[in-house]
């Protein structure tokens, strides 16, 4: 291998790494959020449910809102101590709608 080809090599790694999440399309994302807030949510007492469904609401109704699929940017009050991706909030709010169907 030349020189030139050594560089083009050691440039390319990047690229490698920097596509670890292409497989993670939007359905795979949703799917695990809302698995991941079925767990969660499921453990809620009503008032709860509906006090996070809307605060939720409110947040992905706001203009800022984005629906990024891994960028942890938006905090709900009382939710956790975390902050969320946008893709992570539409699966909550998915969640939740569903459990208010169910109740």
């Amino acid at each position: 291998m030349n020189l030139a080809e050594q560089f083009q090599s050691y440039f390319r790694r990047g690229e490698k790494e920097k596509s670890k999440y292409d497989h993670l399309n939007g359905q795979k994302i949703d799917y695990a959020y809302s698995i991941f807030w079925t767990k969660i949510a499921r453990e809620w007492d009503t008032d709860r449910k509906a006090l996070m469904a809307e605060r939720v609401d409110a947040l992905i109704a706001s203009p800022e809102f984005q629906n990024n699929p891994l960028k942890r940017v938006y905090f709900i009050e009382d939710l956790d101590e975390f902050e969320h991706a946008g893709a992570s909030l539409l699966a909550l709010q998915k969640v939740l709608a569903a459990f208010r169907n169910l109740e």
